[in-house]
């Protein structure tokens, strides 16, 4: 690992690396970051905080060991603001319930963020969508900014949808199944209690919503944690906390372990019956259909490894990628300010 501030030669791209605070998304932009470090003359730096850097060091550790370092810059995550004890700054160490206070950080952070960018002035920023703000600032430092979204199209999708048409504000109850409207390929159902809870209610991300897309549309591009063979239809689709739809309805990949009722509350939690899992377990591992199952799930695994290897869908686009951003960065040194 290489810290920032050490006399190394100065790469032609730096590019930050600005996660969420959950593993879900710190995790997979640090292996983009470790991909970037591949290519000759880029920097790629990880932005976070203390608590939440001690998840990745172990990945920059192992490609530094490979000789490709990425970098790591620090900010403090607003603890005593949040009323969060030190060293919790992860959804994953808070209960649902508590969750907001993760959330608040996010809106916290902005001026530190700010203060980084604008002193560092990187080439190039992939920042996770809940940290908006960054497309501002970039754009008035003349750089680049792309929105990481650490979930599949698919999902965003449906979620896009549901914000749009709002029909799940139209069921009777929460267990009462509706369709998701304007999809492509098999028709998918749900009903409300699955739905994250600001489709549901107002809450931190339903009124930060606006701000999200907006800056989303005025950044400089999207980088989606997925390869287009395993939801072709959709990446089409998104170009003009659903994942479990996506494996057990339109791959027939997976099993649903239970039916029943959910929530994000600690208050409306239920506990899934033992049986209802041996039930989905023993369908999986068992003969006829389960068989089926992981024989689709070994051919989706076969044609991702393809996909991220040389001359994929996923190693292409991601060279594309790292090209368009050396392309704006002599753009921007030959005095053109980025839009």
């Amino acid at each position: 690992m290489a810290i920032a501030g050490e006399e190394e030669r100065a790469p032609k791209l730096r590019v930050f690396f600005m996660p969420f605070f959950a593993g879900g998304h710190i995790i997979p932009m640090t292996d983009l970051a470790c991909i970037f470090a591949k290519r000759p003359c880029v920097g790629p730096t990880m932005v976070t905080t203390p608590a939440n850097a001690t998840l990745i060091l172990p990945t920059l550790d192992r490609s530094a060991s490979f000789g490709h370092p990425v970098q790591l810059l620090l900010y403090s995550f607003p603890s005593a603001a949040t009323n969060l004890p030190s060293g919790i700054e992860n959804l994953a160490s808070v209960s649902s319930d508590e969750s907001w206070k993760i959330y608040k950080a996010v809106d916290l952070s902005r001026d530190a963020h700010e203060r980084i960018i604008r002193e560092h002035t990187p080439d190039a920023i992939i920042s996770d969508i809940p940290f908006w703000w960054t497309t501002a600032i970039a754009k008035d430092l003349g750089i680049s900014r792309k929105t990481f979204h650490a979930v599949e199209v698919f999902p965003q999708c449906i979620m896009n949808n549901l914000v749009k048409n709002r029909v799940h504000d139209h069921v009777p109850t929460d267990s009462h199944p509706f369709t998701i409207p304007d999809l492509p390929g098999p028709c998918i159902n749900m009903v409300k209690s699955e739905l994250p809870e600001f489709l549901k209610q107002r809450d931190h991300l339903t009124s930060a919503w606006d701000d999200l897309k907006k800056s989303q549309l005025e950044s400089y591009g999207v980088v989606v944690n997925t390869f287009y063979e395993l939801e072709h239809e959709y990446c089409d689709l998104f170009r003009e906390f659903m994942n479990e739809r996506l494996v057990v309805e339109v791959h027939e990949a997976g099993v649903r372990v239970w039916d029943g009722f959910r929530s994000s509350s600690e208050k409306e939690k239920v506990v899934v019956p033992s049986e209802a899992i041996e039930r989905a377990v023993r369908k999986f591992m068992e003969g006829g259909e389960g068989e089926e199952m992981r024989k689709r799930a070994a051919e989706w695994a076969e044609i991702a490894g393809a996909a991220v290897a040389e001359g994929g869908s996923s190693h292409r686009d991601l060279n594309s990628l790292i090209d368009e951003l050396f392309a704006l960065q002599h753009e921007r040194k030959n005095g053109k300010h980025i839009e």
